[in-house]
C-alpha cells in the first residue's frame, strides 16, 4: 500500500494515493507505533501517515491533514516530526491562517533551542542582532555563501520551518519578521546551509524595516549591500 500510494502521488493522483495510504494504516493499526525495537515498523507507520498527510494537503482537506499530523506528533520524537509540522503549516498557509502559523512556528523554533525572544525586539535589539549576524557572516567568503550546501535532511527540514514561519510573518507585517530573519541567517551560517533562500529572507527583513522606519534608511542600504 505504501509503495502504490507513493506511485500514485508521483502521478498526482492524490485521491487514489490517499486511499492506499489509508488502507495501509488500517492494515497495520496503531499498535505498531509502540517502540518494540522494530525500527522498520515504526518507520512504516511514519511513512504511511506522512504520505496520507501530503495527499490530504494536495486535496486541500485540512481536517485530514490535521488528523494525520496529530497522530505523528503523538508517536514520534520532535526532531522526526518536523516534516509533519511543515505539512500542517503549509495547509494552514493555504487557508490564510497566517497568525496560527506564526504562533506555532515560533514555539517550534524555540523547541529547537534557537533563541527567539518572548516579545518582538525593539530597534536597539535588532541593531545588536544585525551586528552579531554581520560578524558571523564576515567569516565566510562570498563564494561560500553563494554556494548552496546542506548538512542533511534535518537541517533542510528546520530551514523549511523557518521559511514557512517567516513567510507568514511577512504576510502579517509582523514585528517578529526581522527577528526571525536574523535567527534564520545565523542558523544557516552556523550549519553551513545557505543560498538564495537566505538572501531573500534577509532582503525581506531590510525591506520590512525600511517600510516600518524601525531602522534608518542608511542602515538598511548597508545591510542590503552586505
Amino acid at each position: 500500500n505504501l509503495i502504490v500510494g507513493k506511485e500514485m502521488s508521483v502521478r498526482s493522483n492524490f485521491g487514489c494515493a490517499l486511499h492506499y495510504y489509508e488502507q495501509g494504516i488500517l492494515f497495520i493499526g496503531n499498535g505498531v507505533w509502540i517502540d518494540d525495537g522494530v525500527i522498520s515498523n515504526h518507520q512504516l507507520c511514519l511513512d504511511l501517515y506522512e504520505g496520507a498527510s501530503n495527499a490530504s494537503l494536495a486535496m486541500r482537506n485540512h481536517k485530514l491533514v490535521d488528523y494525520y499530523t496529530s497522530v505523528i506528533f503523538q508517536n514520534v520524537r520532535f526532531e522526526r516530526s518536523i516534516p509533519a509540522w511543515i505539512i500542517l503549516m503549509t495547509s494552514l498557509e493555504s487557508f490564510g491562517k497566517h497568525k496560527e502559523i506564526v504562533d506555532k512556528g515560533i514555539r517550534l523554533i524555540r523547541r529547537l533551542n534557537i533563541d527567539v525572544p518572548p516579545s518582538p525586539p525593539g530597534p536597539r535589539e535588532l541593531v545588536e542582532s544585525m551586528a552579531a549576524t554581520t560578524r558571523l557572516a564576515s567569516g565566510f567568503r562570498v563564494e561560500q555563501i553563494r554556494k548552496v550546501q546542506s548538512r542533511g535532511r534535518h537541517v533542510r527540514n528546520v530551514f523549511q520551518l523557518f521559511i514557512r514561519t517567516i513567510v507568514a510573518t511577512f504576510s502579517l507585517s509582523s514585528p517578529y519578521l526581522p527577528c526571525l530573519s536574523f535567527v534564520m541567517m545565523q542558523y544557516s551560517l552556523q550549519n553551513e546551509f545557505y543560498g538564495i533562500e537566505t538572501s531573500v529572507a534577509f532582503a525581506n527583513f531590510a525591506y520590512f524595516n525600511i517600510v516600518m522606519n524601525r531602522i534608518t534608511l542608511e542602515d538598511n542600504i548597508g545591510l542590503l549591500s552586505r
